[in-house]
């Protein structure tokens, strides 16, 4: 099988809707490969470039006649991959996808392990703003995401009543793995997660039956 035609197998694989970029497909191909290859399937309608680099499988709806376009979030990560930047939803952003915040907004914030840089897809502003701390590259995805959403929350109520917010959106298991990975990093952050364990404790123990 040629390379353009594993490139185009595995975007055969992928869900509509899905987004990509050249760097998700090195198993395979060079990079230059990949861009040239994608190029050509984009010149043939079955993908869509929507910014520089950045492709997507279209998702279509025969009753509506028109494609959807994947989640904004879905394209901030592949802008990510394509640079190799690690990046995690900050402020509003991270606060809604952990259901904290119901309200979509159009402009979506994400800290990056890269350099400051926005984006415009569709009616929403993606912008990645550098940060240096090590976190970003020392925790899980999720650990990143949950202290995304304590800092953002940490300006505007206390401690306990933080904790009590977070936990309520949380898994015990989301709970105890955060609470792991940031011990090291920021003192504050675990003293919440510890508060966190607390207010998880008590809720299974009102939970349990007598």
């Amino acid at each position: 099988m040629t390379t353009a035609r594993k490139i185009k197998q595995r975007i055969e694989d992928m869900q509509p809707g899905s987004a990509f970029v050249a760097r998700d497909f090195l198993d395979i191909a060079s990079i230059d490969n990949a861009n040239a290859t994608l190029r050509r399937i984009a010149q043939s309608g079955r993908i869509f470039r929507i910014l520089q680099g950045v492709y997507i499988k279209p998702l279509r709806y025969a009753t509506l006649g028109a494609d959807m376009l994947p989640k904004p979030d879905a394209v901030a990560q592949a802008i990510a991959r394509s640079h190799e930047w690690t990046i995690v939803p900050t402020g509003i952003t991270a606060l809604n996808q952990l259901g904290i915040h119901r309200t979509v907004h159009d402009v979506l914030e994400y800290v990056s392990t890269g350099k400051h840089a926005t984006y415009y897809y569709g009616t929403y502003t993606i912008t990645l703003r550098p940060c240096a701390d090590d976190y970003l590259v020392n925790l899980s995805e999720r650990s990143c995401l949950i202290y995304q959403a304590l800092k953002s929350l940490g300006k505007i109520t206390n401690d306990e009543e933080l904790a009590q917010l977070i936990s309520q959106h949380l898994s015990a298991d989301d709970i105890n793995s955060f609470s792991e990975e940031i011990r090291d990093e920021s003192p504050w952050a675990y003293k919440i997660a510890q508060r966190m364990k607390q207010a998880e404790n008590v809720t299974a123990y009102a939970t349990c039956p007598r």
